[in-house]
């Protein structure tokens, strides 16, 4: 009787042991990631998909610290120090966007 009732928790508790190891597996390629990131000099910006800044290496928030001229508006987008710096940013993220979305592959 106990083993009918343990059973379902049994396979639940296997699932959740899996997910587990699967979620430590990411977190230290994470990890290894922003690390290197972080040894780089240049300042690295992962934006989302409106552009806002979801991550950044320790250079760029450094960078944001010093106001030399880029900085994060209210909604997290990175800025220039004047609105036609700000266009010229957005234009080339634009631009950089573009170029690295995945094209389907002939097949000739």
């Amino acid at each position: 009787m106990e083993a009918l009732i343990l059973q379902p928790l049994l396979a639940h508790l296997r699932h959740d042991a899996q997910m587990q190891i699967a979620f430590c597996q990411l977190w230290r390629q994470r990890d290894a990631l922003a690390a290197l990131c972080d040894a780089l000099p240049q300042a690295v910006f992962l934006l989302d998909e409106k552009r806002r800044v979801a991550w950044r290496n320790q250079r760029g928030t450094e960078l944001l610290a010093t106001g030399a001229g880029v900085s994060l508006n209210a909604g997290g987008a990175l800025c220039g120090a004047h609105s036609r710096e700000t266009a010229r940013l957005r234009l080339a993220l634009q631009q950089a966007c573009q170029e690295l979305r995945p094209v389907a592959l002939s097949s000739s």
